[in-house]
């Protein structure tokens, strides 16, 4: 399920690998949500020493949040954000991600965004803002070490919080275990493999 926010009628006796949350629909009777990430095309990616900003975003006007934060760093030093209408200028999107060291990522129409998933792989540390953190593989990745996760009313706390990883290099370590995560886990091969994995865990149970 990729449609944002779930099914929209209850479903029973069903898994549902939801990609963007369960707010739309109660769960079923004897049924259970299991989050799995947005999934999407290859992108290019900048060393960390050649980008340009400190921290990036390019995106619609889909939730409050992301009106909060272009308001507080539109035109900060080392910040490059921009909303938009649509995505006609890809290329743009492309290139203040990869050459972003930190991405916001705020939640849209759904708790989470597929640019959680493309900053990982572009080598930029996801600031995931939401008021709900939907997070595949929850169980054994350890999402703290390459991502920042914060409340929307905590933006404010984001230009502090870059400044100390950068200045205690620990943002090299993060875009690392990033990368290393999305290879991992987060392409349409290794998402695919943890559901039949899944599956099987589940039926063996039963």
């Amino acid at each position: 399920m990729q449609f944002a926010g779930g099914t929209k009628v209850p479903l029973d006796n069903t898994i549902i690998f939801s990609s963007a949350g369960s707010h739309l629909s109660d769960i079923g009777k004897n049924s259970l949500y299991i989050p799995i990430p947005l999934i999407s095309k290859s992108h290019s990616q900048v060393s960390v020493e050649n980008k340009k900003y400190k921290v990036g975003f390019v995106g619609r006007d889909t939730h409050t949040c992301r009106q909060d934060l272009a308001q507080q760093f539109l035109g900060m030093k080392d910040y490059k954000i921009k909303i938009v209408d649509d995505y006609n200028n890809i290329s743009e999107f492309e290139d203040i991600m990869n050459n972003s060291i930190f991405s916001l990522c705020p939640r849209g129409t759904s708790p989470t965004s597929f640019r959680l998933y493309e900053a990982l792989e572009s080598g930029s540390i996801p600031i995931y803002v939401s008021d709900e953190h939907w997070l595949p593989f929850n169980d054994f990745l350890e999402w703290e070490e390459f991502c920042i996760f914060l409340k929307p009313d905590e933006i404010s706390k984001i230009p502090i919080i870059v400044d100390n990883i950068i200045e205690e290099s620990k943002h090299l370590e993060m875009i690392t275990k990033g990368k290393k995560a999305h290879e991992n886990y987060f392409t349409l091969e290794k998402t695919s493999h943890q559901i039949i994995k899944y599956l099987h865990s589940a039926h063996e149970k039963n």
